[in-house]
């Protein structure tokens, strides 16, 4: 089964979706927009760092998060305990972002945040540098409503940025995601959809911008190059991205252009537990990161799974 259907493709204002044309393949090049005032910039350039060696929580960390910061702690506070054995300290916390170090824009500060772990049993200090991988966690149904988590809170040091930076996107490029709702809404078991959703990227920007790392072949984008999807644990569930042909561009959008593409997570596979259970997946496009999750029971959507 195809985990993917047609892309759709949508204008705002009537302006259209730019394929780039007449030339090949290249290295992916970012226009830059003017970034609003609400908006972080992207990190500018500095001097070379040996990166710091990542043990395996933190690799682990940063390959499964949306998005890797550098900012500063706010209102940092143990919000309740788990009471099992060892407990879990439920930490809550804004960060704000000094610079983003993978993954798209993000507000000038992240609020509410939310960091579980069973070995920080005190609260983090306030005015805290740190790095901090996170995980945008999108829903829209019945309303939107988007959440953040803390993979990884550490102390930001130069080595450590070196060691967890990679590709930012161009300000005024995002990626967000809907969940799609069923097509038989069944109570208790399929209200946040069935496993769809909705992949949208927009240029919220004043001029055409390259979105890294998504290319057009004969004209259409190649999503099976451009997309791939783990699940909370980290695991890669969609296919190896295959070599791109000779003559494949870079996809291009014109400011205020949208690009929408539909992904089913039930041909991917996930552990399939008894009852019920909520798994996550993050969507990366290019340089672009983001999660959602559905409501998934065994009964109505085990069968339908495929294997991890």
């Amino acid at each position: 089964m195809n985990p993917v259907s047609p892309t759709r493709l949508a204008a705002a204002s009537g302006l259209l979706l730019l394929l780039a044309t007449g030339c090949t393949r290249t290295p992916d090049r970012a226009i830059a927009s003017e970034p609003s005032a609400s908006v972080i910039a992207s990190t500018s350039s500095a001097p070379t760092v040996k990166p710091a060696t990542l043990d395996k929580a933190q690799r682990e960390a940063f390959e499964s998060a949306d998005a890797i910061v550098v900012g500063t702690l706010v209102a940092p506070k143990i919000e309740h305990v788990l009471e099992i054995d060892p407990p879990i300290f439920v930490h809550s916390f804004s960060i704000a972002l000094d610079k983003r170090l993978v993954g798209g824009a993000l507000p000038s500060t992240v609020t509410d945040v939310h960091y579980s772990s069973r070995d920080v049993d005190k609260p983090f200090a306030a005015g805290a540098r740190v790095v901090v991988a996170l995980r945008r966690i999108e829903g829209t149904l019945p309303t939107p409503v988007t959440r953040f988590s803390a993979l990884l809170v550490a102390p930001a040091t130069p080595a450590l940025e070196a060691a967890a930076g990679g590709t930012t996107a161009p300000d005024g490029l995002a990626l967000t995601v809907a969940q799609v709702p069923a097509a038989k809404v069944i109570k208790w078991q399929n209200e946040y959809g069935d496993g769809e959703f909705d992949l949208t990227l927009k240029n919220d920007g004043k001029t055409p911008l390259t979105v890294p790392g998504v290319y057009v072949v004969g004209g259409s984008v190649a999503w099976d190059n451009a997309l791939t999807v783990r699940d909370e644990r980290g695991r890669v569930l969609s296919p190896s991205h295959a070599a791109l042909p000779e003559g494949a561009t870079p996809l291009v959008l014109a400011p205020g252009a949208t690009l929408t593409h539909r992904v089913d997570v039930k041909p991917f596979g996930i552990v399939s537990p008894m009852g019920g259970y909520s798994p996550e997946y993050s969507f990366r496009v290019g340089a672009l990161r983001t999660s959602s999750w559905f409501y998934y029971t065994h009964t109505l959507h085990g069968p339908k799974m495929g294997k991890v």
